[in-house]
């Protein structure tokens, strides 16, 4: 058995060409998410959702990578600089994404409001519709419930 571990799955190191290009996707796709979110206005509610939500997953997803591979560095060597100024930069990015999620889930709220209206709704009309039926029927409409309810929980 092998206990030795390496960080070369993620990135060779910060003069990796592909560490510089996540940095450099991650930086553009934030400046692309501030500027969908100032001409949100102008788009059709599933539109502007459906790109919102697909930004910042990118983002998440982007930064989670990089943020992962720079704690790692770093609990090896805490006095490595270059590390130290690699976290810097990815704090600078954070503080970047921090007021555009923030619009972001204002700009969604409306939608999750829309969606426990509409999760109430459901609920009452099958609960109502379920006490018609007796056994057989009773049980069916208690799984479309289920299903239902789940579907609009996510």
């Amino acid at each position: 058995m092998t206990t030795e571990w390496s960080l070369d799955e993620l990135y060779k190191g910060f003069d990796d060409p592909a560490y510089g290009k996540d940095v450099a996707e991650l930086t553009a796709q934030i400046d692309a998410l501030a500027t969908l979110l100032a001409d949100a206005g102008r788009m059709q509610e599933k539109e502007r959702t459906e790109k919102v939500l697909a930004a910042q997953s990118g983002i998440a997803q982007l930064f989670y990578q990089l943020s992962l591979y720079v704690e790692l560095r770093q609990s090896v060597n805490t006095e490595d600089g270059t590390v130290m100024a690699e976290n810097a930069k990815l704090m600078k990015l954070q503080a970047k994404i921090a007021p555009l999620e923030a619009a972001a889930g204002k700009l969604l709220a409306g939608i999750r409001e829309d969606a426990n209206w509409l999760l109430n709704m459901v609920e009452n009309l099958l609960s109502v519709t379920a006490r018609r039926y007796e056994n057989d029927g009773l049980i069916k409409f208690k799984l479309l419930h289920f299903y239902v309810t789940a579907y609009l929980h996510l």
